[in-house]
């Protein structure tokens, strides 16, 4: 599997496992489905692997201290994920370092490589309207815990999610204080789909552009939107549900996709290819993953990427 430059992390694989999935977050899939796609996506080059307690109640991390047992493969990176919100400040610390403690427990390892900050950045007046982390709040003591924890050798780095108020985290991507990494999204529709939790357009391209100019590494994810851009959504949805809306938007993108002699997720990986990103592919089980997962966006990585006028 090709791999990509990932920033300081140095180079992975342009396709990565995403923890929801992992921690069966969408699926009624048993462990054992769980743990041999994880294993599948390993032999077939993977080498991310984003798991976090927040899915399932910690079950993504259980999964990867089973499948591995402490002893990833060479090579392979992991990444987990912390909510701080709106604490005290004298709080930061303790909050951002308890979770991935546990997490490292459960996943049996003794660091991470990639710890991210798991809620939005807010501007500090928007405090009463959205739930997050106020950028002064931020400033002065998220990424100073951060800084702790990488000192301490809990983590190698750290990052952002670039979903929420955009104008906030391109603020943060331009300023002095740069996070290692940030997750975006990198779908055909800009949409983060249920994700959205503000009135704000999401600007997805604008926070791309952002990352891509301060040299911070970026990581799609959503590029299947939950699956609004697959041939069926395998769950019942409300029909204003935002997946559902988007799913019913793009009939065309799943005819292209037929003219094209390949799977609805294949041509939305493909388009995520094509804008630089490595992308997190969310697991599903081995049986799903065979018939519309892994080995599907291996044939996206292996046969390279249309580009976004194709699909346009």
């Amino acid at each position: 599997m090709e791999r990509r430059a990932f920033g300081l992390l140095g180079a992975v694989s342009r396709l990565s496992l995403g923890g929801a999935g992992l921690g069966q977050v969408r699926d009624n899939t048993t462990r054992e489905e769980v743990i041999a796609t994880m294993k599948l996506g390993v032999d077939a080059g993977i080498s991310f692997i984003d798991a976090t307690p927040v899915y399932d109640n910690g079950d993504s991390g259980t999964v990867v201290g089973d499948t591995f047992n402490g002893n990833l493969p060479d090579g392979v990176a992991m990444s987990t994920k912390c909510a701080l919100g709106n604490p005290e400040p004298s709080k930061a610390l303790s909050i951002l370092e308890s979770s991935p403690k546990s997490s490292l427990e459960c996943m049996k390892l003794g660091h991470f490589d990639i710890l991210i900050l798991h809620n939005y950045i807010i501007a500090d007046d928007d405090t009463n309207r959205y739930s997050g982390t106020p950028r002064s709040l931020f400033a002065n003591e998220t990424v100073a815990a951060f800084e702790r924890l990488l000192s301490k050798g809990m983590t190698r780095f750290w990052g952002i999610t670039g979903i929420g108020i955009p104008d906030a985290i391109i603020e943060k991507l331009n300023g002095d204080l740069k996070p290692h990494l940030i997750r975006f999204i990198s779908n055909l529709l800009d949409s983060p789909g249920s994700l959205r939790r503000c009135s704000e357009d999401a600007k997805p391209r604008a926070i791309l552009n952002a990352a891509m100019n301060s040299d911070v590494a970026v990581a799609g994810i959503r590029s299947v939107q939950a699956r609004a851009l697959t041939d069926q959504i395998d769950h019942q949805l409300p029909y204003d549900h935002p997946e559902a809306t988007d799913y019913h938007q793009v009939e065309r993108i799943r005819e292209l996709a037929k003219e094209l002699n390949e799977a609805s997720s294949e041509s939305a990986h493909n388009y995520a290819l094509s804008i630089g990103c490595c992308v997190d592919s969310s697991a599903r089980g081995e049986k799903r993953a065979r018939a519309a997962g892994v080995p599907e966006r291996r044939s996206s990585e292996r046969t390279g990427s249309r580009n976004y006028p194709e699909y346009r």
